[in-house]
């Protein structure tokens, strides 16, 4: 066989192995999240701040354009996603949105954090989410 075809079909066995983002791996990112609730619409006065308790946390994988998956956030407010491979992943929450607000109207907003995995095995912390809800 020649060298160029055996180097060429090396090369594309090498790259057929490469595993995109998600999940099958051995890597977690963990976070917490933490809630502000406000009595008024204008969110001008504050209920109590706390731990996001059911809340959700949303993870998309890559490039990918949907929800990869989702999970709840503890009563610490703590959340994690087990089991990922290296790669880039966007974490998401939602929110009631203080800067779109009218009296009658209260927007959903979403913040959103992008979050690198660069080994196996590794546990990456995404640091805080802060969601504002206005109590109904």
């Amino acid at each position: 066989m020649n060298k160029v075809v055996a180097v060429l079909l090396l090369a594309a066995v090498i790259n057929s192995c490469k595993k995109d983002e998600g999940t099958g791996g051995n890597s977690t990112i963990k976070g917490t999240a933490m809630l502000r609730e406000y009595f008024s619409p204008d969110f001008t006065l504050l209920l109590d701040e706390r731990p996001a308790f059911g809340e959700k946390v949303y993870i998309i994988y890559g490039d990918e354009t949907g929800v990869g998956d989702n999970t709840d956030i503890n009563i610490d407010g703590q959340f994690e996603f087990k089991y990922l491979r290296k790669g880039s992943y966007k974490l998401f929450v939602i929110s009631d949105d203080s800067a779109n607000c009218t009296p009658l109207y209260v927007p959903d907003t979403v913040f959103t954090k992008v979050v690198e995995i660069t080994d196996k095995k590794e546990t990456v912390d995404a640091g805080n989410f802060l969601i504002y809800k206005i109590n109904n």
